[in-house]
């Protein structure tokens, strides 16, 4: 089939659908690597209110760098002609919040895959605010063999 055209919609190749979509668009995808912008907004379910006011959740941090992993898969599957596995997250190793984002900040979240072994994958993720690092961390998924 071929390359599709970057930047890609989240929702044209994640199976996830709202509220559960936290990524916007694959902006990159090259090698074991890919980037997606990110920006939640008040309809997302990963905020909530704090007297400093209104902040992501940490975990839904974790769940970002899972959808950008699962943008990568959607994007490759498509553009071989075959269909997106199913898959799931597993687990979360060396997983760090360094800052607190805004429901309104734009985030980009960078993904590499580090470890490959049959179904099981190990995903390194680092999600940033221009440049500042805002979490970081690996994520194990596993992918149904079958698609």
């Amino acid at each position: 089939m071929g390359a599709l055209s970057l930047p890609v919609p989240a929702l044209e190749i994640l199976p996830h659908r709202p509220p559960m979509v936290f990524v916007d668009e694959l902006t990159e995808r090259y090698d074991d690597i890919a980037v997606a912008s990110v920006k939640l907004d008040e309809e997302a379910i990963c905020f909530h209110r704090t007297p400093a006011g209104v902040e992501i959740l940490p975990e839904v941090y974790v769940e970002i760098i899972a959808q950008t992993a699962a943008l990568a898969n959607g994007y490759d599957a498509r553009c071989e002609g075959k269909k997106m596995k199913d898959g799931m997250l597993v687990g979360i190793d060396s997983f760090t919040v360094t800052a607190v984002g805004n429901i309104f900040d734009r985030l980009v979240a960078r993904v590499e895959k580090v470890f490959e072994f049959d179904a099981l994958t190990i995903i390194q993720g680092r999600i940033f605010h221009g440049e500042e690092l805002v979490a970081e961390g690996k994520i194990k998924v596993w992918e149904n063999p079958e698609p």
